[in-house]
C-alpha cells in the first residue's frame, strides 16, 4: 500500500509538515535576547504595547472624597450608634467632636499623607499640617468642636435630619471653609510683614 504524500501548499509550495517545524535559530536568539544584542525600541513603540493610563485624581478631590467618607462615618457610628445610649443631644454632639477630631489626627490626616502625589501637597488641606507633634492631637479635637459648632447651626438653619453622607458634606464644607481662612490669613500677614520690611530699607 502506497503511502501518502504530505499535502502541497499550492500558495507557497510548502507541505503542510513545514508548519510545525520549530525555527530554533529563532528560539535560541529568543532565550540568549539580553540589553546589548538586542535591538532598540523607541519610546513611541513601547506607548503602543505598554499598560493603559490609569485614572488619577487631583489633590484637591482626593482630600475632599477622603473628608466627606471619614466624617460621615463619625457620623454613623457615633451620632447614629450611641444616640440610644446617650439621651443628651449636648453630650452626643460633645462625643461625636472627640472623636471627630481624633480620626482627624489619627486618621485622615495620614491617609491624606498616603494619598500626595508629591510631598507635602497635602497639607494645604489641613488645619494642623504638623507631622507627630504631641499638641495635634488637642488642637484637632478642639478644632473639631468648632465644625460641630458650626453643623449644628447649619442643621438648625436648614431644618435638616442628621444622616452621614449630608453630614459628611457639610462638615467638610465648613472644614476646608475654615482652612482657606487660615491660609487667607497667612497671606494677609505675609504681605503685611512684607511691606513693612520695604519701607523700613
Amino acid at each position: 500500500m502506497a503511502t501518502r504524500q504530505p499535502e502541497k501548499n499550492t500558495e507557497k509550495g510548502k507541505s503542510t509538515a513545514d508548519y510545525y517545524k520549530l525555527n530554533t535559530k529563532a528560539i535560541e536568539e529568543l532565550v540568549s535576547a539580553n540589553k546589548e544584542n538586542s535591538p532598540a525600541v523607541s519610546p513611541k513603540e513601547f506607548k503602543r504595547y505598554g499598560a493603559k493610563k490609569h485614572l488619577t485624581l487631583s489633590q484637591w478631590l482626593k482630600a475632599l472624597l477622603i473628608k466627606i467618607w471619614l466624617s460621615g462615618a463619625v457620623c454613623y457610628f457615633f451620632l447614629w450608634g450611641l444616640g440610644a445610649y446617650i439621651r443628651s443631644s449636648l453630650d452626643l454632639w460633645l462625643v461625636t467632636a472627640a472623636a471627630l477630631g481624633f480620626v482627624t489626627d489619627l486618621v485622615t490626616n495620614n491617609i491624606l499623607r498616603l494619598a500626595e502625589k508629591d510631598e507635602g501637597a497635602s497639607a494645604r488641606y489641613m488645619m494642623l499640617p504638623q507631622k507627630k507633634k504631641f499638641y495635634t492631637l488637642p488642637l484637632n479635637v478642639l478644632y473639631a468642636c468648632v465644625l460641630m459648632a458650626l453643623d449644628i447651626t447649619t442643621y438648625a438653619l436648614l431644618r435638616l435630619d442628621v444622616e452621614p453622607v449630608l453630614f459628611g458634606v457639610i462638615t467638610t464644607l465648613w472644614d476646608l471653609a475654615l482652612i482657606e481662612a487660615k491660609h487667607l490669613i497667612k497671606r494677609i500677614v505675609a504681605d503685611a510683614r512684607e511691606k513693612a520690611g520695604n519701607t523700613q530699607r
